[in-house]
């Protein structure tokens, strides 16, 4: 189990409903599955973390189905984000991006 699988279930074993993505759609719906098990709300979505225009698609699409954003975890692997070269690109926009929905 990745950090964002284990923080997504930790969060649904809380109550709160959550948004998965992940590059491997499988991936994702397996976790909202997961989720799902626990009674709560949750949707998964194929989208590419080091890709810096799937930000604002992801973090608007999460905000649509979860109707609203209380929180927001990025978790992703370090190592895919490296070989894009553009980590420090990537975690901005999304943070940029991220408040601007949430605020």
């Amino acid at each position: 189990m990745g950090n964002g699988q284990a923080i997504a279930l930790g969060a649904a074993r809380q109550g709160a409903g959550v948004a998965v993505t992940d590059i491997d759609g499988g991936a994702a719906q397996m976790t909202a599955d997961m989720a799902a098990e626990t009674g709560v709300a949750s949707y998964a979505l194929t989208s590419d973390a080091a890709d810096p225009d799937a930000c604002e698609t992801t973090v608007t699409w999460a905000a649509e189905v979860l109707g609203g954003l209380d929180a927001l975890v990025l978790s992703t692997s370090a190592n895919r984000l490296a070989r894009s070269n553009r980590t420090t690109q990537v975690y901005t926009r999304c943070r940029r991006w991220t408040f601007r929905q949430i605020t």
